[in-house]
């Protein structure tokens, strides 16, 4: 994470007589909402899945657990995910083909 870069010191005044924050607050604040908007971009509510073909799939030993979407499976695309020994097609549990 993107470290911010000026904050205010502590004791320092945040606004002036008028309510309006000072420069140095002004900037901390920009750097906070700068460091949100970049980190909001990088979260995704969505779970993209690496694309294989049923040839170029990992070797489903080394990756229990994991999921993968497999474009030209002989239903079609589909999700799948390792047991630890083969690639199962999500929907009936049958080895990928």
């Amino acid at each position: 994470m993107t470290q911010i870069i000026s904050q205010p010191d502590h004791g320092d005044k945040l606004i002036n007589k008028e309510g309006l924050s000072l420069a140095n607050f002004q900037i901390f604040i920009d750097d906070v909402v700068r460091q949100f908007n970049l980190l909001e971009a990088q979260i995704n509510p969505v779970l993209q899945l690496n694309l294989f073909t049923v040839t170029t799939v990992p070797d489903p030993t080394l990756t229990p657990g994991a999921m993968i979407f497999v474009t030209d499976e002989s239903l079609g695309p589909i999700p799948a995910y390792s047991d630890g020994v083969n690639w199962l097609r999500v929907n009936d549990k049958v080895p990928i083909s």
